[in-house]
């Protein structure tokens, strides 16, 4: 059966979603998981398992949130360069910072 993006059709009662194990239910209608918590007295929970990739890139985000975000001397330099006409472009050496940072992204 069709459904529109609106919201206005609904699913008659439940439909199995097997993208997460559950069932959805219709306004009204209790799920078996709430019937179970309720009988035993407890909540149903959900849990998650990050990966060690995860992990460090939480890590990562931490540092960087904790360090300061902009060099402002550095952008002070360069920009007094650029206003006198003396700013170089290393090619190579940008060409090797991207492929280093390439090389880094593809680890792990």
């Amino acid at each position: 059966m069709p459904e529109r993006i609106d919201g206005l059709i609904r699913p008659p009662n439940t439909q199995s979603d097997s993208r997460i194990g559950r069932q959805e239910t219709s306004p009204g209608q209790a799920s078996s998981t709430d019937t179970e918590a309720r009988s035993s007295g407890t909540q149903p929970t959900d849990s998650v398992s990050l990966t060690e990739s995860a992990r460090r890139l939480s890590e990562l985000a931490s540092e960087a949130a904790a360090g300061e975000a902009v060099d402002i001397g550095r952008v002070e330099s360069a920009r007094q360069a650029l206003e006198e006409g003396v700013y170089e472009i290393d090619p190579r050496q940008i060409a090797e910072r991207l492929l280093a940072l390439d090389d880094g992204l593809g680890e792990g």
